[in-house]
């Protein structure tokens, strides 16, 4: 009913994704990760924060997200966050990294990888990239200066995308043609140090 460019013209910049080509690779990646799926909880308690949560949710009930913090993302859909907070908390759970900077730059460079095995290199997979760079690794480091992550994930990305860019494009390439997730942890290893 409505095209893109009435869209592009009327909706606020709220109400659309950052990148609607990584909204569809993110739900994508958390399907292919987690096929039975992932239940979303409102209580914050209810939701891993730490990964001997994380292993004894997965081994009693799954993957579980929380809900919460979902409303000002650069995904613009609730759903799509929780996709997202799936696929990642699923990588950190496979691998057994922690919720540390090392951990979640681990984590960060695998989803690429994975990325990088579904999609070929090209231009927007390297967008993808820096925007999980940003999303994963900015934001924790965000978290440990300020005590907490930032209210507003999308205006936080967005200020800070174009620093994660050159990172993104040297990881895309340095995990070249056959990106499997042990290049993945050693490259992140060498960057940002082994998670302990």
């Amino acid at each position: 009913m409505f095209g893109e460019d009435f869209i592009e013209r009327h909706a606020p910049a709220l109400f659309k994704p950052l990148n609607l080509g990584f909204n569809v690779a993110t739900v994508a990646m958390a399907r292919a990760v987690l096929p039975r799926g992932w239940r979303v909880e409102d209580c914050y308690l209810s939701a891993p924060s730490n990964l001997p949560e994380l292993n004894r949710a997965m081994r009693e009930e799954g993957m579980v997200v929380w809900s919460g913090g979902s409303d000002e993302t650069i995904y613009a859909d609730k759903e799509v966050n929780y996709a997202a907070r799936a696929w990642h908390d699923a990588v950190h759970w496979h691998h057994q990294l922690p919720f540390t900077v090392a951990g979640e730059a681990a984590t960060a460079y695998v989803q690429i990888a994975q990325l990088l095995n579904r999609y070929e290199h090209d231009d927007e997979v390297e967008e993808f990239a820096a925007l999980i760079l940003t999303e994963v690794i900015g934001q924790q480091i965000y978290s440990i200066q300020h005590g907490d992550f930032p209210d507003d994930q999308r205006t936080f990305t967005e200020w800070n995308l174009d620093c994660w860019r050159g990172l993104a494009g040297r990881v895309c390439i340095a995990l070249g043609d056959e990106p499997l997730d042990r290049y993945a942890l050693d490259l992140a290893g060498i960057h940002f140090g082994k998670p302990a």
